[in-house]
């Protein structure tokens, strides 16, 4: 196993155009650039770019890189022009959100899951407001969503406003306003989680779900034509808390 970096502080995401590396150091309030080098097999950090929001979330579409800022929820685009990163520009979503956690993009559309129980419906290209759906409490402290086939995944973190008293788990529902009425479908158990579920990725055909606090790792997943969740695996778990992940918590928002 290599090791990218060891100095990385409360890093949530990582993506590529298929050339260059971002990670988010999220407590460092800044990104990461990588790439391989010339005269290695090593890949080597190029460029440091702050962004002083707490960056949490990085995806890579059409060109561009687009990163969540946790603390106020805008996203900041970001290109990369011969090594360097550079900031293209800032979209203020809400100046109400108080934390959100990640973002996805579907079809031009992006949906930006909040702490305080909202999910923004957002057009790509004029940046505004379509629509804001408002969750039940219990299911308020949302990590993140996105549409996989016919449904919308959704992993929860805590209630509203980071209700401890309101268990993790992972939903989905075939419209986002099954989450709004209780329609949708509880799929932790279906899964096996027995931690806190937060982000989804997709590659080569199979779905990779993380883990964080009480148990930590990776479940591998797939789903057939009909929707059925099959095939599930850990791939990765460690047991119980690490007392730096207790710290953590107790310093910053996840």
């Amino acid at each position: 196993m290599n090791v990218l970096s060891e100095n990385i502080c409360g890093g949530h995401s990582i993506a590529s155009d298929g050339e260059y590396i971002m990670i988010d150091d999220s407590d460092n309030h800044k990104l990461r650039l990588y790439y391989p080098s010339n005269d290695s097999e090593d890949i080597v950090l190029i460029d440091e770019l702050d962004i002083e929001d707490r960056p949490h979330y990085i995806q890579y579409y059409k060109g561009c890189f687009f990163i969540l800022g946790s603390y106020s929820g805008s996203i900041y685009e970001v290109r990369v022009f011969n090594g360097k990163m550079s900031l293209i520009d800032t979209h203020i979503i809400d100046r109400s959100i108080s934390y959100a956690r990640s973002f996805s993009i579907v079809d031009n559309i992006i949906f930006i899951p909040t702490a305080d129980g909202r999910i923004y419906e957002i057009d790509l290209n004029s940046w505004r407001i379509k629509r804001v759906y408002y969750v039940p409490d219990d299911i308020g402290g949302m990590n993140f969503i996105d549409r996989i086939g016919d449904y919308f995944y959704l992993t929860v973190y805590s209630g509203k406003d980071f209700d401890m008293n309101c268990p993790s788990k992972i939903l989905r529902g075939k419209k986002i306003e099954d989450f709004e009425n209780n329609t949708y479908e509880d799929i932790t158990n279906v899964l096996s989680i027995s931690g806190t579920p937060y982000f989804i990725t997709q590659f080569d055909g199979l779905y990779y779900l993380t883990e964080i606090d009480s148990n930590q790792g990776i479940i591998e997943f797939s789903i057939d034509n009909q929707g059925e969740i099959k095939d599930v695996k850990d791939i990765y778990e460690y047991r119980g808390e690490r007392l730096s992940s207790k710290l953590r918590k107790n310093r910053v928002f996840k």
